[in-house]
């Protein structure tokens, strides 16, 4: 009797360790459950000059514009803020435009005294020649009270007068610049929005009203309209 339990239990040890083989087997060659999709992160866009909020730099303008004053009275006790500019890449990479705030004194003929800062309150001074910069423009003491504008919006405005699209027609070799200045038509103080492609030579100008913040039609290139505010002409002395 023994005997005969001896070999039932050893059938079914041999039937037991079978089954537990082939369960190994078949665990090993069952494939390998695919991963459940994932929804694709959005990806941020990086900030660029045309979808900062303007509002956002106010302070850092204003200072770098009191910091300019100061410097150019260090400079000459009669200086006048006569002239804006503000150099953007193609790329409209934040770190790398500049502004300049470019000074008069009747006792400096030949001089222009600069200050150019970037996003970061960093600045640079220089004496440049008036005939080295500034070519076929001619500034004037710029009326601050009518300057209500900063250049961040004006470069907003002009990308939606379709600075946008030449920008993006030309990115490649674009240059951008942005002057405040008196200009026609009526002498009123002015953004002007040059975008210039370096390798055609084709440019795309908008004029903000840097009073009222309205573009000028590219069409109206004579005097505006009587209903347009005449806040930003410069008063006569």
């Amino acid at each position: 009797m023994s005997r005969i339990l001896k070999i039932i239990l050893g059938l079914f040890a041999v039937i037991l360790l079978g089954a537990l083989i082939w369960f190994w087997f078949s665990q090993r060659q069952q494939p390998e459950p695919e991963p459940e999709p994932q929804p694709e992160a959005e990806t941020e866009e990086a900030d660029n000059l045309a979808n900062i909020n303007a509002q956002d730099y106010n302070d850092i303008l204003k200072s770098n514009f009191a910091t300019a004053s100061k410097k150019a009275l260090e400079w000459k006790n009669d200086a006048q803020f006569v002239f804006i500019k503000v150099q953007i890449p193609g790329d409209l990479n934040l770190k790398k435009i500049t502004e300049t705030y470019i000074f008069t004194s009747t006792t400096s003929k030949t001089l222009y005294w600069t200050i150019g800062f970037d996003l970061e309150k960093n600045y640079i001074r220089a004496l440049i020649w008036k005939d080295d910069f500034l070519k076929g423009e001619n500034p004037k003491k710029i009326a601050t009270q009518f300057w209500e504008t900063d250049w961040i919006t004006a470069f907003q405005k002009a990308e939606t007068a379709g600075g946008k699209e030449f920008r993006e027609e030309h990115q490649e070799d674009l240059e951008i610049t942005i002057n405040l200045t008196h200009a026609q038509p009526k002498n009123y103080l002015y953004w002007i929005v040059t975008y210039t492609s370096l390798g055609s030579g084709d440019k795309k100008i908008v004029q903000i009203n840097a009073s009222t913040g309205e573009v000028l039609e590219e069409s109206d290139d004579s005097e505006s309209s009587e209903e347009e505010s005449e806040t930003s002409e410069i008063p006569e002395t």
